[in-house]
């Protein structure tokens, strides 16, 4: 079971609630691994504190053009999509941060004048937890443009007998849709305001197109506005925890410590998901 926690947008408390509801698991007896799918700027390592364990690198394919054997025939630049080779009267180029990849040159060259190298574009770390709770982390090269590859390959190491808590990585993007693919249930977490509905909006479209089954998360509630809820009624999704806004919450956040270990009664707004997980 691969467990999403997204939003619309960022700061609406979506790590939060993550590593909150793998905690409660945990301690409830399940076994599970929490991945860490905001690969742009992961944080979860900060609240799930653990043994780092290992560090593998994330590589993708970069072509290379062997010039002396190249005829400029163009049939490598008219066969990609992302426009990261251009033939040129003096030699052909390569842009490595448009290409995706994919061997389309490689395989059209009539020539066999492309290789493949790889590039290093980021890591995989893996931390031990505590029993029964693991932590795998991905993160981006600073200055790299992809990160979905890196989320691909963090997400091939989801279990088929366990629980897989995934943290998406904000808004509506690539690295959003690449988390959701690899999920069979989505939490959208979203504040309880004009702006969280709009944003939410945006994502629930994602997750329908996917046809994912799909929950809600109020986060920082304040019982000031019902956009949410006439949104999650007018879509038939059921709301499953409104978190209300106190600025505890906020304090032992920045602290990097948990909620649901500071304030047990915190328990009683994150067992309501855990429960519809298990």
């Amino acid at each position: 079971m691969n467990v999403l926690v997204a939003s619309g947008k960022g700061g609406t408390g979506k790590t939060t609630v993550a590593c909150n509801i793998a905690h409660y698991l945990c301690k409830q007896g399940e076994n599970l691994k929490l991945f860490d799918a905001d690969v742009e700027e992961p944080n979860l390592h900060l609240f799930i504190k653990g043994e780092k364990l290992a560090e593998k690198p994330v590589n993708i394919l970069i072509p290379q053009v062997i010039q002396d054997k190249c005829t400029h025939c163009g049939k490598c630049a008219e066969v990609c999509r992302y426009n990261a080779i251009a033939v040129l009267k003096s030699g052909v180029l390569v842009f490595p941060e448009l290409c995706h990849s994919c061997g389309a040159c490689v395989f059209i060259c009539p020539e066999h004048c492309i290789i493949e190298n790889n590039k290093t574009i980021g890591k995989i770390t893996y931390y031990r937890v505590a029993k029964g709770l693991e932590l795998i982390s991905g993160e981006l090269n600073i200055s790299e443009p992809m990160p979905t590859p890196v989320i691909k390959k963090l997400l091939k190491h989801t279990t088929h007998d366990g629980i897989n808590i995934i943290d998406a990585a904000p808004g509506t993007g690539c690295s959003f849709t690449a988390s959701v693919y690899f999920s069979d249930i989505i939490l959208l977490v979203t504040e309880n305001s004009p702006f969280g509905l709009y944003d939410l909006s945006l994502a629930y479209i994602v997750v329908k197109q996917l046809n994912k089954q799909c929950y809600i998360c109020i986060n920082k509630y304040l019982d000031v506005y019902d956009g949410i809820d006439k949104f999650a009624e007018k879509n038939n999704i059921t709301v499953l925890s409104r978190i209300p806004e106190e600025r505890r919450f906020a304090e032992t956040y920045s602290k990097g410590e948990l909620l649901i270990e500071t304030y047990p009664e915190f328990e009683k707004y994150i067992k309501p998901i855990a429960e519809i997980i298990r």
